[in-house]
C-alpha cells in the first residue's frame, strides 16, 4: 500500500512538471501583438486658438487669436502593444503660413492599442516659439494632448488630437520703455490637430 501511494504521489508530481513545462512553453512560443512599432514620421495639420491674460502698467490685458494655415513635420518612435500599455515619443516642427516663427515641441504619451487598429494616447509636451525677431521674448512651457489613433495598414494611420501648448511671453510695447512691457504667464495655443504616421 505504501509503495503504491509512493508511486501514486510520483506520478501526480511528473504530470504536473510536465503540466508546468507545456503551459510555459505555449507561452513563450505566442507572439506579441503590435498595433504599430518603429520610427515615426508624421505630417500635421493644426488648428491652433491662441489666448491668454497679460498685464502692462498693472492692467489686466486679454489676448486672443488664430495661428492661421499651419502645417507640422514630426519625427518620433511608436510602442503599441495590442491590449498593453505602450508609449509613444515625438519631435515636431509647427510652421504658420505666414512670418518667420515656428514651434518647436517634443511630446511624450503613453498609450493603449484596443485591436491593431485603435488605439488611444495621452501625456505631456513642451513647446518653444523659435525664429522670427520676438523669439527670444518666448519661454517654454508644458502643456498635453490627447488623441484617438486609427491604424489603417501596417505602416500607415492616422491620429486625431486635441493639443494644448503654453508658453510666456515678455514683449516691450514701445521700444525704450521700461514700463510699457506686456507679460504673460500663460499664452495657450491649443485646438485639434489630424496626423498622417508612416512608420517603419
Amino acid at each position: 500500500m505504501k509503495n503504491a501511494l509512493t508511486a501514486l504521489v510520483a506520478m501526480t508530481l511528473l504530470a504536473s512538471v510536465s503540466l508546468a513545462q507545456d503551459t510555459t512553453s505555449s507561452r513563450m512560443a505566442m507572439p506579441e501583438i503590435y498595433s504599430s512599432k518603429g520610427i515615426r514620421v508624421s505630417l500635421l495639420r493644426p488648428t491652433i486658438d491662441m489666448k491668454g491674460k497679460g498685464k502692462m502698467e498693472g492692467k489686466t490685458v486679454n489676448l486672443t487669436g488664430k495661428v492661421e494655415d499651419v502645417l507640422g513635420l514630426g519625427v518620433g518612435y511608436a510602442n503599441l502593444p495590442v491590449g498593453q500599455v505602450g508609449w509613444t515619443g515625438n519631435v515636431t516642427y509647427l510652421k504658420p503660413a505666414t512670418g518667420d516663427a515656428g514651434m518647436l515641441r517634443g511630446d511624450g504619451n503613453v498609450a493603449y492599442a484596443f485591436t491593431q487598429f485603435v488605439n488611444v494616447k495621452g501625456g505631456l509636451n513642451v513647446m518653444k516659439v523659435i525664429g522670427g525677431s520676438f523669439a527670444e521674448n518666448y519661454t517654454p512651457g508644458i502643456g498635453g494632448q490627447a488623441s484617438v489613433g486609427l491604424q489603417l495598414t501596417r505602416n500607415f494611420g492616422l491620429d486625431l488630437s486635441y493639443v494644448m501648448m503654453r508658453n510666456g511671453l515678455k514683449l516691450p510695447v514701445s521700444p525704450g520703455s521700461s514700463s510699457k512691457i506686456l507679460t504673460v504667464d500663460d499664452l495657450e495655443f491649443a485646438g485639434v490637430e489630424i496626423g498622417l504616421n508612416g512608420t517603419f
